[in-house]
């Protein structure tokens, strides 16, 4: 399981912001699994499920996807003023030694907007850290 927090911000704004997070992991696009170094693979013996926080700051707050009435999503999110984006991932890829993963992210500002990542990361002092981020593409 992964658990999403987001750093609290000081700055002072009209309206606190939406980003809604899909919770399931294994969305991804064809094309990016070819920038997946070819040692690395998907541990499908661990649970591929994101854990959305509720988080009460100054400028975000974190919402499932499941939270949009079924049968709206993009007309829901466009009338939503403080909507400021939906994240889904890809499953966690793993080298042979389990001390590196890749962890494919989509990040869209709007219904039809996507911008897609690779975060590179890696076990350090039995905590994982990202140590890279590479964009891919943005439509």
């Amino acid at each position: 399981m992964i658990n999403i927090y987001v750093c609290n911000s000081d700055k002072k704004i009209s309206s606190q912001k939406i980003i809604f997070i899909n919770e399931n992991l294994g969305n991804y696009v064809e094309n990016d699994l070819e920038f997946i170094p070819n040692n690395f693979t998907v541990d499908t013996s661990k649970q591929q499920k994101i854990s959305v926080y509720q988080y009460k700051g100054n400028f975000v707050k974190l919402k499932s996807l499941s939270d949009i009435p079924k049968a709206k999503n993009d007309d829901y999110l466009a009338t939503l003023k403080n909507y400021y984006g939906t994240l889904s991932f890809g499953n966690l890829y793993f080298d042979n030694t389990c001390e590196n993963s890749v962890l494919p992210l989509y990040y869209s500002c709007n219904t039809h907007s996507i911008t897609s990542y690779l975060i590179y990361l890696k076990k350090i002092n039995n905590n994982w850290k990202i140590i890279k981020v590479k964009q891919l593409w943005i439509s």
